[in-house]
């Protein structure tokens, strides 16, 4: 066990955080293994400081869709104020209520799962790491990998199969079914288990459950995540889990503890270390044809598991 003062640990988290939130590692897992291998913190306490610190990244999102999330806003604000219900709405205005609606459907839809996910992951997830003898964030991240990989050789197959592009050029956010928006959630909702990554899952169904290209399968997936990702950080303070004291952010066993300029930092450090990355990640996307693109993510996460498990 390592100790690390309140300010350092935060930047560290922040860090881990930042750096692997888009990649399909699953950086709540990350954040725990290194909360309870290398700072001596139980898996209840890491779990509720790794969904914390996702604030930080959620506002990353916020500013890189920027324009998206300023129209949910005006459209909202404008049917709050009743400006235009009696008059006929405009295309931009019809958009903004699209994206707010789908974003209501996919959050509402992730609640059950992830709320299920999360109190069974808390009672039985270090009895199971015990009796396998390989950790349970190791296996699903292993098993995310196999996932990506596979997206990306029948994405291949695809494209080899047919002349034209097999990506559906105008399936955006906006125009997915209810439906294809419930099964997102559901999906969504189990990412709330450490080691399972949330970019990964909802990626894939995005290519394969509802057809759409590479750069609106991205989007999407970033989009839906900012309600769930603000609403699971303060959900632990809610749940008691994460409280706050006059020192700080203390676990509720009292075993474990960060002050205010921690947490500030942490946040922050998410911020700064997401921004810088996500432009990367998505850059490399665009760069790279999508069936690769995916296959290489997928061999970066099975790879990082075994040279954990080797090390």
């Amino acid at each position: 066990m390592i100790y690390l003062e309140f300010e350092l640990l935060g930047i560290v988290l922040g860090f881990l955080q930042g750096l692997f939130e888009w990649l399909p590692v699953s950086s709540e897992g990350q954040l725990v293994i290194f909360l309870t291998i290398l700072m001596g913190s139980n898996v209840q306490t890491a779990t509720s400081l790794a969904l914390f610190s996702h604030i930080g990244t959620a506002f990353v999102i916020i500013i890189y869709y920027r324009l998206e999330f300023k129209l949910i806003f005006i459209s909202c604000y404008q049917l709050v104020k009743k400006k235009f219900i009696t008059e006929k709405f405009s295309e931009e205005q019809k958009n903004g209520l699209i994206l707010t609606k789908n974003l209501v459907i996919t959050t509402i839809f992730t609640l059950p799962t992830a709320l299920l996910t999360l109190f069974l992951f808390e009672s039985i997830v270090e009895e199971l790491s015990k009796l396998i003898g390989v950790s349970i964030q190791d296996i699903i991240t292993l098993l995310v990998g196999l996932l990506l990989i596979v997206t990306g050789i029948i994405l291949n197959k695809r494209k080899e199969l047919s002349s034209s592009n097999s990506y559906n050029q105008t399936k955006s956010f906006e125009s997915l079914t209810v439906r294809e928006l419930i099964i997102l959630g559901l999906l969504q909702g189990f990412a709330a288990l450490p080691g399972l990554s949330r970019s990964g899952i909802t990626i894939t169904y995005l290519l394969l459950g509802t057809k759409s290209n590479q750069n609106e399968s991205l989007r999407s997936s970033f989009l839906i995540a900012v309600p769930v990702s603000i609403g699971a950080g303060f959900l632990q303070v809610i749940r008691g889990k994460v409280i706050f004291v006059s020192g700080g952010l203390l676990s509720e066993s009292n075993q474990f503890m960060i002050n205010y300029m921690g947490a500030l930092l942490m946040i922050f450090t998410a911020f700064i270390i997401g921004y810088l990355t996500l432009r990367a990640f998505i850059e490399m996307a665009k760069k790279i044809d999508f069936d690769k693109f995916v296959i290489i993510i997928g061999s970066i996460a099975i790879i990082a598991v075994l040279i954990g498990i080797l090390i």
